[in-house]
């Protein structure tokens, strides 16, 4: 019994070092992840042909708030236009950061728009550490086991394969 409760607790504590927002860099993203959400700004009054007056990224930390603007084409004081927003949206996903992304837009009374790219992040694994392993096995070889690699995306998938691997290892 003992050594069980060390197992569960031996994988969350994997489990809790692998989770962290990932950096942007890119990821491929699946073709039909890409596809956009209908939005407000379809109906015929809707945002396109506005001039936008702020764009806003909620949920981002402000540390990344320039290079996710960097992704973005579109600037304040134009007009928005669904090609322009399309391709925003494409780069946003591109970028690998983002599970889910949906832009908004809101009309204030003087016809302009605020634009935001509202989102879900993706967690990338950052570091692999174990404390508190027994004598046999050692850390490393609980983190190897693991399977986990730097800079990959954390899914639901990797997290059981991992637990099964560490779990087969005490054994």
């Amino acid at each position: 019994m003992q050594k069980r409760g060390l197992t569960h607790l031996l994988a969350i504590a994997v489990m809790a070092s692998c989770l962290r927002p990932g950096p942007l860099w890119s990821q491929p993203v699946p073709e039909q992840e890409q596809r956009l959400s209908p939005s407000p700004s379809e109906q015929p009054t809707g945002c396109f042909g506005a001039v936008i007056e702020k764009i806003e990224f909620p949920g981002i930390a402000a540390s990344d708030q320039p290079a996710v603007r960097a992704l973005v084409r579109l600037h304040e004081g134009e007009r928005l236009d669904r090609q322009t927003l399309q391709a925003a949206l494409r780069g946003l996903f591109a970028s690998g950061r983002f599970a889910n992304l949906r832009a908004e837009c809101d009309r204030s009374p003087e016809g302009r728009v605020v634009l935001s790219f509202v989102s879900d992040p993706n967690f990338f694994i950052g570091r692999v550490a174990v404390q508190g392993a027994p004598a046999h096995p050692t850390e490393s070889q609980i983190a190897n086991a693991s399977k986990l690699q730097l800079r990959e995306l954390l899914t639901p998938h990797k997290i059981d394969r991992a637990l099964q691997n560490v779990r087969r290892l005490l054994q």
